[in-house]
Order: C-alpha cells, then sequence, then structure tokens
C-alpha cells in the first residue's frame, strides 16, 4: 500500500505492519523471549503506527479503498493523521461514483471525531464534483485546485499556508473567512506575456491590495518564458509593502511549458506541496529551483496524452 511519503517497510502494507506487531504484542508472556519481544512490539507499534500515520499520500483508487478499510476497521488510526495528500488520477480505470464514495467515506473516518488534520493537499483528484468538508476541518495549511477549493460561505479561522494554481483565485480567500492566513504560493505556467500583462498581472495586484499588511509572504512559481517581466512586475507590486515576494523559475530540466502534460502540472504542485512541509518553500535562503525540484523530472509522454 503506497500510503505515506516515506515509508520504512515500502515493501510491506501498512495494515500488515500493524497487524504483525499487535500479534507480537500479545503473544504468550510465560515465555522469556516472548516476554522480550511483546515489550520492543508495544513500543514499536506505537511508534511506527504515529510514523506510518502521521502524512497519508493516496496516489491510487486501490491505496483510497484500503485506507478506507483500515480506518474503518481501527477508527483510532485517523486521529493519528496530520497531512493527507490526494493525488489521484484517472488510469484508465476511473469511476466517478465509486471514487465520490470512497472519499466521502474517507472523509467521514477522518470526521468521526473531532479531526486532527492539518493539511489537506490536493494535487489531483480525477472526480471534479467532490466536495471536500472544509466546514468539518480545522486546517492550517490548504493546497486547492479552483474545483476544490472551499465554497464561499466557509471559513478556516486558522488556515495560515495556502498554496493554490490559479492567481485568478486567490482574491477569493478573503480575509474575513481566512483571518490568519499569511503565506501564499502560486504559479503562473503560462508562455504569454500579453495574457501575464492583461489578466494575471492585475490579479496580483487585486490580491496585495485585499490581504494587505497581514500577508507576510508570497511565493510565485514563473514559467520561463514570462519570468523576467513577471519577476519585475510583482517587485513593484509588493513594493513599499512588509510582503517577502520569493519567485521561482522553471527549471530547464523540466522541458518548455507547451510540451508539458497534466501530470508535469501535478509534479509541479507536488514539490511545491514537499517544500511546505519541509519549512523551505517559505524561506528565502533554501526556496529555489534546484532545492524545490530537485524530484521533479519530465513526464516524458507527448502534451497530447
Amino acid at each position: 500500500m503506497d500510503a505515506v511519503t516515506v515509508h520504512a517497510l515500502p515493501e510491506v502494507p501498512l495494515e500488515l505492519v500493524d497487524d504483525i506487531l499487535e500479534w507480537a504484542m500479545e503473544l504468550d508472556t510465560r515465555n522469556g523471549t516472548a516476554i522480550s519481544l511483546a515489550t520492543v512490539c508495544k513500543y514499536t507499534h506505537s511508534q511506527a503506527i504515529k510514523y506510518l500515520y502521521s502524512r497519508i499520500v493516496v496516489k491510487n483508487f486501490d491505496t483510497l479503498h484500503l485506507l478506507n478499510m483500515s480506518l474503518k476497521m481501527k477508527p483510532s488510526l485517523a486521529k493519528l493523521t496530520k497531512t493527507l495528500i490526494i493525488d489521484l488520477i484517472d488510469d484508465g480505470t476511473y469511476k466517478g461514483a465509486w471514487v465520490r464514495r470512497q472519499l466521502t467515506d474517507l472523509f467521514a473516518n477522518m470526521t468521526a471525531a473531532e479531526s486532527t488534520l492539518q493539511n489537506l493537499h490536493v494535487l489531483c483528484n480525477s472526480d471534479r464534483f467532490f466536495e471536500y468538508p472544509y466546514g468539518r476541518l480545522d486546517l492550517k495549511s490548504l493546497l486547492c485546485r479552483n474545483h476544490s477549493m472551499p465554497h464561499a460561505t466557509v471559513s478556516q479561522p486558522h488556515l495560515t499556508h495556502l498554496i493554490h494554481d490559479d492567481p485568478d483565485y486567490l482574491v477569493r480567500f478573503e480575509p474575513t473567512r481566512y483571518p490568519a492566513l499569511t503565506h501564499i504560493a502560486t504559479a503562473v505556467i503560462l508562455p504569454w506575456t500579453d495574457i501575464w500583462s492583461a489578466y494575471t498581472r492585475p490579479a496580483f495586484l487585486n490580491l496585495v491590495e485585499q490581504q494587505g499588511a497581514r500577508l507576510k509572504s508570497l511565493v510565485v512559481v514563473l514559467a520561463r518564458e514570462i519570468a523576467a517581466l513577471a519577476d519585475k512586475d510583482l517587485r513593484t507590486i509588493v513594493k513599499d509593502t512588509p510582503i517577502q515576494l520569493i519567485t521561482l523559475t522553471v527549471p530547464n530540466c523540466l522541458g518548455p511549458i507547451k510540451k508539458w502534460t497534466a501530470r508535469d502540472f501535478f509534479n509541479l504542485k507536488a514539490a511545491m506541496s514537499q517544500a511546505h512541509l519541509d519549512g523551505s518553500l517559505w524561506d528565502a535562503e533554501h526556496c529555489t529551483p534546484d532545492l524545490v525540484f530537485r524530484d521533479t523530472v519530465p513526464d516524458g509522454r507527448p502534451a497530447d496524452v
């Protein structure tokens, strides 16, 4: 089960690790070796499960199904999850209604008691119609797309960090509904300078005017084709404000933007997600293309696939 970013035993499903450790904890303690093994397993079980379930990445439909089964059998596991990353791209076997039910069950399991989920990062969800239960979540960071962003009536009072892939939508995260929001990251992956000047630059003007002095950090990933112009415009926009502006140019190794596939865009967001979780995305000294995109490689398929 590919359910976590870092897995000490990648070839062993999480549920099997859990079952093995629980079995060992219940060995006949009349045997000296069993006593020692049970003691070790009790400690190992506690530490391992906390580690394995603290950050969950749902990368395929099988993972989603198995995760739901685990949480239904052991609801207490849901209380261990701090970070949930959804990266569900259509693999040719997509069944919309089934995925929607699975996601509904997943969040029902995670919010059955008071939710401990702090970071929800939706890199990709082939079910564009699923409505995330933001009203039952109390998030600190959110990565979303246009169709997965909170409804206009939803408030997230403790959300501090936002990663969104469309600058035009950033003004929808109004200060009244997101009073703690201080860090915003986005990407402008387009090759046309005229589009930047006509539409995207005004979007950033509106954002800075709306957010005012409360915004501490603005991170913008730029396509190489517009990077020089966009960087100059952005620095003019944030001039005389306390906003820390960090701009990143998409590295050459990822190829021309016009040849990108959908997977390339998702990989870009995955890199931003990881950089947020390790803290480098908001650190001017360490937020560099070489570091943020160190594990990002081109999809390699023709752009029309």
